[in-house]
């Protein structure tokens, strides 16, 4: 089953896996039953920026 939403306590609630995209683009995949609320809203608040340079140092 695939659930959207931005209420994050029922995101962590209801799902094993949650996909986080910022700007069109995937920011991060958690486990849901040890992410954080934290961690979910830092992956939803990537810069295009920050993005970049994460692509660019998976690539060396």
């Amino acid at each position: 089953m695939i659930f959207v939403g931005e209420d994050l306590d029922v995101l962590v609630e209801l799902c094993d896996r949650i996909m986080v995209i910022c700007g069109g683009k995937v920011t991060g995949i958690v486990d849901g039953r040890t992410t954080t609320k934290e961690e979910i809203g830092i992956l939803m608040t990537k810069s295009d920026a920050a993005l970049q340079a994460e692509e660019g140092s998976d690539r060396a």
